[in-house]
């Protein structure tokens, strides 16, 4: 159509103009976010035919108010008012047109208010209890051409510190406002972009770079708002202005950690704090209630899950990991740059993914570096059963018999071990620092890495009763059933004579009690043999269950039997029949490897009145009234 001029002259001098050459900045210039359209799709389109034909443009006029082109202004004017004009206008006075705009694009302009007053940043000033929002204000002194001569007064945090006020210029240069001011003990610099205000912003988002609000003389660079009005609602800024946007230099002189160094090198602290003020962030974020979705709340929350990990990583204790095979592949790599020699593992293989037997592209990348780390590493493997008779899958026996001439393997069953250690599923090797393991104890899927000497020691010792108590590779495969011979670790701890002290119904009573490895229990009181019996061992407690042969009277003994528990001392609760008399009694009892003087098995017992209790002859008379009084 002949009101449609040079449509394509026009739109390829808009692209060697005003976007430089650049295609996707001139997409941008005709492209609505909006549409259907991908931005990909639109470029094509654009190239193809707006700016190699000389076409009828579709849909220009009914679409041009949404091209971010149409909002290009000029001396406070739209360079073009509408979608006619840009389309009827000459293309001579479309190109000077352009060009003066081009050309005011960049020149500063000076605005007439120059009134800017007040710069927000957020304070990390540890003399402060809390981290907030604070701002210099800036005062006008006098002003020439681009340039405003101003005196600042320090925010509220820095007062703190007794700094005095700055002076400084309030500079606008090409493309940028330059805020600069200073003072005998500190320096700040704050830049702007003032072609990304409009009538819609508030205030402008810049970087200040100066010196750290703790007085420790470290530069940092954070984001800073430059407003003309004092901001109401400082918290709606926290958005923009918080802990997270900073960069503070706080490394100085970086050096390798040394062997015997326990420290972080400093730019690995650096990262774990910022991981820190990101957890930070989204804590306040929560409490502020600006995310209110169940969504939203969890994310933030299972962050503090990797906070955690890192403040137990920086101090070097203990931490959760949740993957095999993540442990294992990192154990093997890390064997380029940190090589060991041995590899001990014990694994379980019932009741949960045998990694070993496992088919996915993963799992067998696993294996194959086993098998070539053997090689180099000496592999020593127990795998822990659940019964005599379980199964093996095809694709776990054709695993051992591809290295069971690399690799060191043992069967162990579960019932054999499990009292006498805390875990059938750990990994360590001969460093010595660390070990990974999931506990027996706690239902928990979880493995954790453990750093301390002595928990790696008594992994080793762990290790060492599991070994004594497996069959190797070729016995189980050829006669397993010698790995399920019985035995009751709990009984042989157990074994032996035992001093016991109780409170009776008439006496304290100092005894002794003999336990037996075939679970016979003899008990002696004042020399004489009074009672004989035996006792049943569950998985976390234990019954002793005594006969007096004389009086034909029981007397029941039960105690938790966990490892830890049973050590030199321990208590126990029991139920027997007061002296002289039909009524029960119950009481608590203190086991003792050595002898106790009565006075301290006494003190340590505590008032008779807080671990006994007799049953009374008068609850039996009132029964017995309400049953006469009722039948």
């Amino acid at each position: 159509m002949k009101e449609y001029k040079n449509f394509k002259q026009k739109n390829n001098f808009i692209l060697n103009k005003v976007c430089d050459g650049d295609f996707d900045k001139f997409t941008e210039l005709f492209y609505i976010k909006s549409g259907k359209t991908s931005f990909e799709h639109r470029r094509t389109y654009l190239k193809a035919n707006w700016l190699k034909k000389e076409i009828s443009p579709r849909n220009f006029e009914k679409e041009y108010k949404q091209y971010p082109f149409s909002n290009l202004t000029y001396h406070g004017k739209l360079l073009f008012k509408d979608a006619k004009e840009f389309l009827t206008i000459d293309l001579m006075a479309f190109e000077e047109r352009v060009e003066k705009y081009v050309e005011y694009r960049s020149i500063v302009i000076v605005p007439n208010d120059l009134n800017y007053k007040y710069l927000y940043t957020f304070s990390l000033n540890r003399v402060e209890t809390n981290h907030q929002i604070d701002y210099y204000t800036i005062e006008h002194l006098s002003s020439s051409g681009t340039e405003v001569a101003i005196r600042v007064t320090p925010p509220n945090n820095k007062k703190a510190l007794q700094i005095n006020p700055y002076e400084g210029t309030l500079k606008f240069q090409k493309n940028r406002i330059v805020l600069s001011f200073s003072n005998s003990e500190d320096y700040v610099c704050a830049i702007f972009n003032p072609q990304l205000a409009n009538r819609q912003t508030k205030y402008l988002v810049g970087v200040i770079i100066g010196i750290a609000d703790f007085n420790e003389k470290i530069p940092i660079a954070k984001k800073t708002i430059l407003t003309k009005e004092h901001v109401k609602d400082v918290e709606a800024l926290y958005f923009t202005l918080n802990e997270t946007e900073r960069i503070l230099a706080n490394e100085n002189s970086f050096k390798f950690k040394d062997e015997n160094d326990n420290k972080l090198p400093s730019h690995l602290e650096s990262y774990i704090n910022k991981i820190a003020m990101l957890n930070s962030l989204f804590d306040n974020l929560l409490t502020k209630e600006y995310f209110p979705s169940f969504y939203e709340q969890l994310a933030f929350k299972e962050f503090r899950a990797t906070n955690k990990l890192f403040e137990k990583f920086q101090k070097h204790h203990s931490f959760f990991t949740h993957y095999r095979k993540r442990v294992l592949d990192i154990l093997i790599d890390s064997y380029k740059t940190n090589p060991y020699k041995k590899l001990s593992m014990v694994m379980p293989i019932y009741n949960e993914e045998n990694l070993f037997e496992e088919q996915s592209n993963k799992a067998i990348e696993l294996q194959k570096g086993v098998k070539e780390l053997s090689s180099h590493v000496e592999i020593e493997i127990i795998f822990v059963i659940d019964r005599c008779n379980m199964e093996l899958k095809e694709e776990f026996i054709s695993f051992l018999k591809e290295v069971s001439s690399l690799i060191k393997i043992g069967f162990a069953l579960k019932e054999n071990i499990e009292d006498e250690v805390d875990s059938v599923d750990f990994i360590f090797t001969n460093l010595d620092d660390f070990v990974v393991a999931k506990s027996l104890r706690t239902n928990t899927t979880l493995f954790q890495l453990y750093r301390h000497q002595n928990t790696i020691e008594n992994y080793h010792t762990f290790f060492r009763k599991i070994v004594t108590r497996s069959i190797s590779y070729q016995e189980f495969m050829q006669k397993r059933e010698k790995i399920c011979v019985k035995t009751n670790p709990l009984l042989k701890n157990l074994s032996g004579k035992w001093h016991f002290y109780i409170y009776g119904s008439k006496q304290f009573w100092d005894d002794e009690i003999y336990i037996f490895e075939d679970g016979r229990v003899e008990y002696y009181s004042e020399g004489k043999k009074t009672e004989i019996g035996n006792i049943v061992t569950k998985e976390y407690e234990s019954v002793i269950l005594l006969d007096d042969p004389i009086t034909k009277r029981g007397v029941i003994v039960v105690f938790d039997n966990q490892h830890y528990k049973i050590q030199k001392a321990f208590f126990a609760k029991v139920i027997a029949k007061q002296m002289e008399s039909d009524l029960d009694m119950f009481s608590i009892g203190l086991f003792s490897r050595k002898a106790i003087a009565k006075d301290k098995a006494m003190e340590i017992l505590g008032d008779v009145d807080e671990v006994r209790l007799l049953e009374s002859v008068e609850m039996y008379r009132r029964l017995r009234d309400y049953l006469v009084e009722n039948v």
